[in-house]
């Protein structure tokens, strides 16, 4: 019998537990304010954290990624080009959405990246930090949440609409422009949800 009334005890303290971590992380739909999410673990920055509102201001790319994913890896080259080009207005921000990503991968892969393009990334990389990803809504990698100057989410896509011409748009306050896509097979992307 005590063993039981101890059993059911820790189920009680269990589940009341579950239920705090899921309070207010609810996604964020399309056009509504993200909270101030903290990122830790962050390799490639002067800091090990980052908070969103430390690019008040800027547009924010949070681009989920992770380093088996082919696409995503082929696209973080790019990525750190518009990185330069827009410097002062944007900040791209690599999230492995899982967590499952070990700070030793993210480095080993840094490394290979560098050995294979000669390209040295600038990019802050998030790794074992979901904090951001239970906020966006997507079904694969790579995905680009685009939050706006004014701290709002502006677009969750694929990395294709990830262009200057974009990037200038929603700095002007538009909306992104999307190619349409052949039917959808077997290997293409699910479409992007805009604003």
């Amino acid at each position: 019998m005590k063993l039981k009334i101890c059993l059911m005890g820790l189920l009680c303290l269990y589940f009341s537990a579950k239920a705090q971590t899921n309070i207010g992380t609810s996604p964020i739909k399309i056009g509504n304010k993200m909270p101030d999410v903290t990122l830790t673990n962050v390799l490639n920055y002067a800091k090990k954290s980052i908070r969103l509102s430390d690019y008040k201001g800027k547009l924010i790319l949070v681009d989920f990624w992770d380093t088996h994913c082919g696409n995503c890896i082929a696209a973080i080259p790019g990525l750190d080009s518009l990185q330069k080009k827009f410097s002062n207005k944007i900040q791209i921000i690599l999230v492995d959405p899982l967590g499952s990503e070990r700070e030793r991968d993210v480095k080993l892969f840094l490394s290979r990246e560098k050995q294979w393009s000669g390209i040295t990334l600038k990019l802050p990389v998030v790794f074992q930090d979901t904090s951001i990803s239970k906020y966006v809504t997507f079904q694969t990698t790579p995905t680009c949440a685009w939050i706006g100057p004014d701290g709002r989410l502006v677009a969750v896509t694929d990395d294709d609409p990830v262009t200057p011409e974009n990037i200038e748009r929603v700095m002007h306050g538009e909306s992104i422009i999307l190619q349409p896509k052949p039917t959808r097979t077997k290997n293409s992307k699910p479409k992007a949800l805009i604003k």
